[in-house]
């Protein structure tokens, strides 16, 4: 029974107990320890009623026990790896650790982050998760090295790769970036428009660059390739001199409100008409410009199909087959001639 006890002017309640609990609520003990440590063999029925009875009355599980008992700690840590010159920011990796954390929830599971600051992943090595037996495993998003990857994957059995340049048969998860390239270029030939200029970094042979900056361009350029027209790399502060292209292709939505804010005010004053299309967008484009043309990569599910990999790897302890999912074209104000 819960019960409180003064101390000191602090109230402290004192947690039911698991056979306190399995009385209670008319279940053998051994059923409330398999439904606290997931196994299917407990209905959803009946273990959202055990769940709900234990936070009734104030029970917790003892984590070390299940773990011990089971093999298991329902733990998940989640890597990124941040460069030195933006130790603090990687919007696009946060959308994917929010779709993440939602679906490793609904399970029961609690995830940690982990950072590498470090190119080669040393930083790792000292960390808790990586000295002791604490994690079910690690779900890696973003661009990491192949220092990293090997590192992660020597520390722990279940590993999913999420948006990382390596590609593998097996546990891994990316966007389909050639299909998006493909699918923005086509979607504006056939709106009428033959010359466009790619605003934006030109892929080169660095480790550092993310797989998306090559698939992207080289897709677009392939594209456009097939129906005769030429993409020109251009750079923002040229625009003027170099080239006047219908079309302007930003890799990515950074580059496509740079370029909206420095060239289009000058093109205004010039009574000039010119079309932006990005190849990726964040999740409140559609509140701050609606009217861009772009490709829609659902950063969020993403995660959530990233986390269910996992938990799926997880339980039959068997890898889990790649996949690439396609974004989806938004095509805001496009006009068909």
């Amino acid at each position: 029974m819960v019960d409180k006890y003064h101390t000191c002017d602090f109230y402290f309640e004192l947690m039911i107990t698991q056979t306190e609990l399995a009385e209670k609520i008319g279940v053998a003990r051994e059923t409330l320890s398999r439904a606290f440590s997931g196994s299917p063999s407990v209905s959803e029925k009946l273990r959202e009623r055990i769940f709900a009875e234990g936070k009734k009355y104030n029970y917790r599980p003892n984590s070390a026990a299940l773990a011990m008992r089971n093999g298991r700690h329902r733990h998940v840590g989640i890597l990124t790896n941040n460069p030195p010159n933006r130790p603090r920011n990687n919007l696009a990796a946060f959308e994917v650790i929010l779709g993440v954390n939602q679906e490793l929830e609904k399970e029961q599971f609690v995830a940690s982050m982990l950072h590498s600051h470090d190119r080669d992943g040393e930083d790792l090595l000292l960390k808790r998760a990586f000295k002791e037996n604490l994690l079910d495993g690690v779900i890696v998003i973003g661009n990491t090295s192949d220092s990293i990857t090997r590192q992660v994957s020597d520390s722990f059995s279940n590993v999913i790769s999420v948006e990382c340049n390596h590609w593998f048969e097996n546990d891994c998860l990316r966007r389909d970036e050639k299909h998006s390239g493909h699918l923005l270029a086509k979607t504006l030939v056939e709106a009428g428009y033959d010359e466009f200029s790619w605003i934006g970094p030109i892929p080169t042979s660095s480790e550092s660059e993310h797989f998306s900056l090559r698939e992207r361009y080289e897709s677009v350029r392939d594209s456009l390739s097939s129906y005769g027209i030429d993409l020109h790399p251009e750079k923002e502060e040229r625009f003027f001199e170099t080239r006047n292209a219908q079309a302007v292709i930003a890799y990515d939505m950074m580059y496509a409100q740079r370029f909206q804010h420095s060239v289009l005010p000058k093109l205004m004053e010039q009574k000039g008409k010119l079309t932006i299309a990005s190849c990726d967008e964040r999740h409140e484009t559609h509140l701050h410009w609606p009217s861009l043309i772009r490709i829609s990569n659902a950063r969020f599910d993403l995660g959530r199909k990233a986390a269910r990999m996992f938990l799926k790897r997880l339980q039959g302890d068997t890898p889990i087959k790649s996949v690439k999912v396609r974004g989806k074209l938004i095509p805001g104000e496009l006009q068909f001639s």
